[in-house]
């Protein structure tokens, strides 16, 4: 497409007056300058006296005010609607609105705009994206960002019919939606909350008998509105707006997921299983929940004034050990080192048998949107990275909660880490303060230590976010079985080679 329009407006002001316009492959050419059509949001004829906002970071009124002035009809005006990300130290910040408006001649200015629709277009027009909002997510303000965000977006894309909402009523309705989803209906789902309802979706989708199907079919998305939103930031949409713009796009990307088995039951996630330290951190935030990201600081000082120490075994199974232990699968998402039937993990070559003050198993390098707990984890290398500490110092938390998104604990010697295929879990009791046990690194706990621990006490066990029963689990990772939404300028391995640079060689100890 090649026609000719002059520039009425651009808000960053470096485009006036007549232009050639070319799209050429992923770019449309205007006039000296080249955008990338990954970052244009869409086209819409205009009004030709709309009042302009001003430049700088969108702010949810903009885009109200945005949808106001589309014509539905050739008006001789049109805008273009870019995105320009912005970054800081390699943190994606909010997005820089850009708006481009043309004038041309009524017949030109449509035909115009109906080729750039054809090449902006890349969903399947007979299927559509289903957003679904959790009304208490984002401390009540999911609904907010519905309708001052992602709707206007959605119409600034032309996607008005090509988009459903359904608002979740009970725990758990993520999962009955995606495990009965009409995956010939729709080609993305996107929940508009926090990390639980995607945890729900993920743990619908692989229940299905048609699982490989219904994933192929459908991708996952998050709008992030809660207090943690790891799974916006691991897929580097920290941001509602960027959130859209790649669900617009539709491109997909291959994720890890695990199985949990617990109480002769499966579970289906995404993020993390953790016990101990952060596993308390994380529930119990639950009664600061109004603070929204300050209730995990406080539930963390509190915690840390009266540290717990847990007992309980670990067995772990590293990828060069594995075939030993191999099984056939049986239906559903393939298992091969973990059963329904026995306790095949008693005889797997690396086991703790002592106290733990921390413990968490990570299929994503970040944890929530502030803290990147696992910054050498892919989402698609078919390991989950096993964290813990024995016996970890007051510093050593201290620096794990104020630099919590630099990765720098795993620096400290009482942290350990280990690649695992799957990894099993016996947990008991708790005592507050450190285990006489641990005065040695890596000793066994002695009797004395575990009658301390008080009769029918019970910890904290959490997965991706959701408490589960505090009792035995196997866990066990499934290489690449998600399709999840990959915006195209998706970048992760930037936050390895951060830290990769920052701590050098002193990272042997979490390579192996």
């Amino acid at each position: 497409m090649q026609t000719t329009a002059t520039v009425v407006f651009d808000s960053f002001k470096s485009l006036r007056g007549q232009v050639d316009i070319q799209v050429d492959g992923s770019n449309i050419k205007v006039g000296s300058e080249t955008l990338s059509l990954d970052m244009c949001i869409g086209v819409q004829h205009t009004t030709a006296y709309a009042q302009h906002p001003k430049p700088g970071v969108c702010a949810d009124p903009v885009l109200v005010q945005l949808t106001q002035q589309v014509s539905p009809v050739a008006t001789g005006y049109w805008m273009l609607y870019f995105y320009e990300l912005v970054k800081k130290d390699g943190v994606l910040l909010d997005p820089k609105l850009r708006l481009i408006k043309f004038q041309q001649d009524s017949a030109l200015c449509d035909e115009t705009v109906q080729d750039l629709r054809k090449h902006l277009m890349q969903l399947d027009p007979e299927r559509k994206i289903l957003f679904l909002l959790n009304p208490a997510g984002g401390q009540g303000k999911a609904k907010k960002i519905y309708h001052e965000v992602i709707y206007p977006l959605i119409v600034l894309a032309g996607l008005e019919q090509q988009h459903e909402l359904v608002e979740t009523t009970h725990q758990n309705h993520g999962y009955e939606i995606a495990l009965n989803l009409d995956t010939q209906k729709y080609q993305s789902i996107a929940p508009i909350s926090g990390d639980g309802v995607f945890h729900e979706i993920v743990n619908g989708f692989l229940h299905r008998k048609d699982y490989q199907q219904a994933i192929e079919r459908v991708l996952i998305c998050t709008v992030g509105t809660g207090s943690s939103n790891a799974i916006g930031q691991n897929l580097d949409i920290p941001n509602p707006e960027l959130c859209v713009l790649a669900l617009i796009k539709n491109q997909k990307k291959k994720m890890d997921a695990f199985a949990v088995i617990q109480n002769q039951e499966i579970i289906y996630s995404h993020l993390s299983v953790s016990w101990a330290f952060v596993a308390d951190i994380d529930i119990e935030s639950d009664r600061f929940r109004s603070l929204g990201p300050l209730r995990f600081t406080l539930a963390a000082i509190v915690r840390l004034l009266r540290l717990r120490t847990y007992f309980g075994q670990v067995y772990m199974l590293p990828p060069e050990k594995a075939s030993e232990f191999a099984s056939q699968p049986e239906d559903g998402p393939p298992l091969h080192y973990i059963s329904l039937e026995g306790e095949r993990y008693k005889q797997w070559p690396i086991q703790r048998d002592t106290s733990f003050q921390m413990l968490v198993a990570c299929n994503l390098p970040w944890i929530s949107r502030d803290n990147l707990w696992s910054p050498m984890t892919h989402q698609d290398d078919g390991l989950l990275n096993v964290t813990w500490s024995e016996e970890m110092t007051f510093s050593a938390f201290v620096s794990a909660l104020l630099k919590g998104e630099t990765g720098e604990f795993h620096i400290h010697d009482a942290v350990k880490s280990q690649k695992v295929l799957a990894f099993a879990l016996d947990p008991s009791g708790y005592i507050y303060g450190k285990s006489p046990a641990n005065s040695r690194r890596g000793s066994v706990v002695s009797q004395q230590s575990r009658n301390s621990v008080g009769q029918g006490v019970k910890g904290i066990l959490n997965v991706s976010g959701e408490m589960i029963p505090y009792a035995p689990i196997q866990v066990e990772i499934l290489p690449q079985i998600l399709n999840v939404v990959s915006p195209p300028w998706m970048d992760t391995k930037r936050w390895e080679t951060k830290f990769n640079e920052t701590y050098g060689d002193r990272l042997q100890r979490i390579l192996s």
